[in-house]
């Protein structure tokens, strides 16, 4: 079920509840609907809805047994961006979804048909930034492993041009084949940039700030996804606040 709380803590309002798994709630950037996954008309689908829960209606899907993850609204509030697991490639693929329109498959598992395995990649968790510009997301490539924690990588993608920059990855020092880094967010002032960073055993939540480089740790999270099946990310969602600062 699907709940809404005013910001600074209160009391908790239940706006989707019944039968259905509804999850993965994301606000639009006016902040007057949410898109989320739900499973109301049978396989998972992505729907939105008034902030209230109301006129909820489903955008997209693909009526199968496939999962989906990590909703997250374009900056101008007409599509919804959301990752697809493949069980067929054991991979995930990002589809952009408008609201009103034919889906579009915006990064592929494959390259290309023909592409070996290990150029294959996995992308989950967009986040878009406010000007429109700029797409952020977690990347691994050659598909995933379990039984270790795959590398996995943030990329930025220039929506314009489709050019993608990896902009957070390992060290390169000792135990760096162990470091993984994921769930971006981006600032609503397009400065800073929130994600989990796991070494070893252990998983932070890091804020770097993409103008003097800065890069500090805000705290321990729960346990990520990385080594299971990730259906729902590999970590919760969080978000900044509207000014930016926490």
């Amino acid at each position: 079920d699907l709940y809404a709380m005013p910001a600074r803590g209160g009391r908790a309002i239940a706006i989707a509840t019944g039968m259905a798994f509804e999850s993965q709630p994301s606000y639009s950037p006016d902040g007057r609907w949410i898109a989320y996954v739900s499973d109301r008309s049978g396989g998972e689908g992505v729907w939105i809805a008034r902030a209230d829960g109301s006129r909820a209606r489903r955008i997209g899907g693909q009526d199968d047994d496939t999962s989906l993850s990590s909703p997250e609204w374009s900056a101008d509030g007409k599509a919804v961006f959301v990752s697809r697991f493949r069980p067929d490639l054991n991979s995930y693929e990002l589809w952009r979804y408008p609201l009103d329109g034919a889906a579009d498959l915006i990064v592929p598992v494959k390259p290309s048909p023909e592409a070996a395995r290990e150029r294959w990649r996995s992308t989950l968790g967009a986040s878009a930034s406010r000007d429109g510009k700029w797409l952020y997301y977690a990347r691994v490539a050659g598909g995933m492993d379990f039984e270790t924690a795959p590398a996995w990588t943030i990329v930025r993608r220039d929506l314009a041009t489709g050019a993608e920059t990896t902009i957070i990855a390992g060290s390169g020092g000792r135990g760096a084949e162990r470091e993984a880094f994921f769930r971006p967010v981006i600032s609503r002032d397009g400065r800073k940039l929130a994600y989990g960073a796991r070494h070893m055993d252990r998983t932070i939540l890091r804020v770097r700030d993409l103008v003097d480089g800065s890069d500090r740790a805000v705290g321990e999270t729960p346990l990520d996804q990385a080594q299971a099946s990730s259906w729902q990310d590999l970590l919760p969602r969080y978000a900044f606040t509207p000014d930016s600062k926490a």
